[in-house]
């Protein structure tokens, strides 16, 4: 539960509460009184009357002592004519606030104040003041907070979404994105780091030192960060075309357990500034190694890590550890350019950051470690994804956001992350890799250090993929639900062969979709013979049409003896496949299986495929099963890493109401 703003206002003893920094100007004892009665707070989002134009934050933090203490200075516009400031604040104690030099009255509401003084605010810059205290959470990864290590407590802070607020008072929603500049006041043996350099250290009394930090290019509330205590500063070299300097900062003692984490952490760097053409743009990256896995975050300059992905012993160093850290630090730091560089204009566009992120992640990993094929485990993500989308309650992957609660449900895993990254990869196989990968350098050039939206992204895919590839994009963006292509072959006498395509919705057996309408599809077809295969990459935008197979020769006018529906498993929908087909494309060592050459991604998308059609009601278990043993051992079906044991049992038992132990054998 969210701990109510307690509002202290200036009194001498709440002052003293509130720990005030001695710099302060003089707590005052009175405040104008309101000529007319309080408008109600805003329920979500700030007015808009007041922007902020940078900030200046005062923080003094002793791990111990909770609260922290602070000051902040907003430099700040009035847009339009104001009555009243409205900023966020949740569970800090406010000391102090002026407008311009002059004593503001507080007013509460909830997870944000007002600030009021005793004229109206004509449009033009204005000063805002505050002094505060804010609590140290000791039991959640939220806001500001603390964990001990043996002796030692440290603190670390974590604001996404809308926890800023809980450490300072802020405009705390991502379209205000400007500088800010952090100063600290700090144990002298402590280390206090942020987002931006430290530009200077100076001693303070009582065994204190004053650490300033550089500004910050413009950022979000939910972005800004820091860690205070008695850490260890670790090497890690420079990275990428800038030699940007890397350190690790982690707690006492664990300096030798980041041996992977140091190899391969700028081999990303260089592999993210090599797929976007353009330098690391934060100038210096601190790995924070924050205790839990939940406190990992894309931090500009001083990225968050989980304890347990980073901290590797020697012992325990296994390919499914450092693949763990080295795909997460990966998506964390794509997120440099997708949220950071460009940041999405409010929560509704979580899916820009996301989807992009998880988009992204998987290339670089697999550029960094391109012995571990990590790209093929995109099937297993997209299949989660079809599984949560083929009902009726699915979510769209774009939808508003209206409520508080809405805002943390637009994080969801299988539709923001998995289908979002899914779908964007179904269109980078479309369009080509080389032209996605110019359209997202332009988009990134031409919102940098600002604020995108989903209308900004499809207006730049049009621009540089063309309208009607903007506008299938958008179709999946908008619209809840998979598809599903069935195909039937037509071998006409003396004509090239015809491959009918078909399309609705995938839903489970018995449900109807309330309103069908077609998804436009890019759906790339390989079929063959024995001794030969082809591609064919088509656009269904229709319930149904009939399309010419095969390229230029005497081959290709051949009726095809095999047919893949979703060529490489990019395609982000369902097919129906025909159990017969099926055992033809996955017996190893036959010579239509060599001529097919099935790669291990549409290996293992015929099998997720085989396994919803059972969910659909279009396959019988007796069949699935008929298929388990040359399912299970498929030739290079990676199966080991991606399709383990523990995965076909799931996959079986959820499509029957038999036991595990039936399988046993057949597994």
């Amino acid at each position: 539960m969210r701990a109510g703003l307690l509002v202290v206002l200036a009194a001498c003893s709440s002052a003293e509460r509130a720990r005030p920094l001695p710099a302060a100007p003089p707590v005052h004892t009175s405040a104008p009184a309101a000529a007319v009665p309080d408008p109600p707070p805003p329920e979500l989002r700030l007015p808009g009357d007041v922007r902020p134009t940078s900030y200046a934050l005062d923080l003094t933090i002793v791990p111990e002592r909770p609260p922290a203490a602070g000051r902040v200075h907003i430099a700040a516009e009035v847009v339009r004519p104001a009555r009243i400031v409205w900023l966020h604040a949740s569970g800090l104690a406010i000391a102090r606030a002026e407008l311009d030099g002059a004593p503001a009255r507080v007013i509460a509401g909830g997870d944000v104040i007002g600030l009021t003084v005793d004229r109206p605010l004509a449009p033009g810059r204005l000063a805002i003041d505050l002094a505060f205290t804010a609590p140290i959470d000791r039991e959640r990864s939220r806001g500001i907070y603390s964990v001990r290590e043996g002796n030692d407590a440290y603190v670390y802070s974590f604001f996404e979404p809308i926890d800023a607020r809980r450490a300072f008072p802020c405009f705390d929603e991502p379209s205000y994105k400007v500088p800010w500049q952090l100063t600290f006041h700090v144990k002298a043996d402590h280390v206090a780091l942020g987002n931006a350099p430290v530009e200077r250290e100076t001693p303070e009394p009582g065994g204190m030192k004053r650490v300033e930090l550089a500004a910050t290019r413009p950022l979000p509330s939910y972005l800004v960060a820091f860690v205070v205590g008695p850490f260890e500063l670790i090497d890690g070299g420079t990275a990428g075309r800038i030699a940007t300097p890397i350190r690790f900062v982690t707690p006492r003692g664990r300096a030798g357990e980041l041996g992977y984490a140091r190899e391969v952490t700028p081999r990303v760097v260089a592999a993210l500034e090599d797929y976007f053409d353009m330098p690391y743009p934060y100038g210096k990256l601190d790995v924070a190694v924050v205790p839990r896995f939940w406190g990992t975050m894309e931090h500009p300059g001083i990225v968050a890590m989980g304890q347990p992905l980073t901290l590797i012993r020697p012992d325990q160093a296994t390919r499914g550890r450092k693949r763990r850290y080295a795909t997460i630090l990966a998506h964390e730091l794509s997120h440099y350019w997708f949220g950071d560089l460009v940041t999405m204009a409010w929560w509704d566009d979580t899916w820009l950051n996301e989807a992009l992120g998880q988009w992204s992640d998987m290339n670089i990993t697999e550029a960094a470690e391109p012995t571990w094929r990590v790209r093929d485990a995109r099937i297993d993500l997209a299949a989660r994804a079809m599984a949560s989308d083929e009902t009726l309650a699915a979510r769209a992957i774009w939808q508003p956001v209206t409520t508080r609660s809405a805002i943390q449900a637009s994080f969801d895993n299988d539709i923001t992350y998995y289908k979002g990254s899914s779908v964007f990869r179904m269109f980078e196989s479309s369009v080509g890799p080389k032209v996605w990968q110019r359209f997202i350098q332009a988009y990134l050039r031409a919102h940098a250090w600002g604020n995108a939206s989903a209308d900004d992204f499809l207006r730049d895919a049009a621009d540089h993929l063309g309208p009607a590839v903007a506008a299938a994009m958008r179709g999946f963006l908008d619209r809840p639900g998979v598809p599903r292509i069935a195909a039937e072959l037509r071998c006409p006498a003396g004509e090239p062969p015809r491959i009918e395509l078909t399309q609705q919705r995938s839903l489970p057996a018995g449900v109807a979709d309330p309103g069908p309408a077609p998804w436009t599809v890019p759906v790339c077809v390989r079929s063959g013979t024995a001794t030969a295969s082809f591609r064919d990459c088509v656009t269904l935008s229709t319930p149904g049409a009939s399309f010419a197979l095969g390229a230029a020769g005497a081959e290709a006018r051949r009726c095809p003896s095999w047919v893949l529906l979703n060529a490489d498993g990019v395609g982000y929908y369902r097919s129906a496949v025909d159990p017969a087909m099926a055992r033809i494309l996955l017996t190893p060592g036959t010579a239509i299986a060599r001529a097919a050459a099935t790669t291990p991604a549409e290996r293992m998308m015929l099998v997720e495929d085989l396994h919803a059609a059972v969910a659909r009601g279009e396959l019988s278990i007796d069949r699935l099963l008929d298929l388990v043993p040359v399912m299970r051992y498929s030739r290079s079906m990676n199966s080991a890493a991606f399709f383990p044991r523990s995965k076909w049992r799931r996959m079986l038992v959820s499509s029957t109401s038999c036991s595990p132990a039936s399988f046993t054998r057949v597994l």
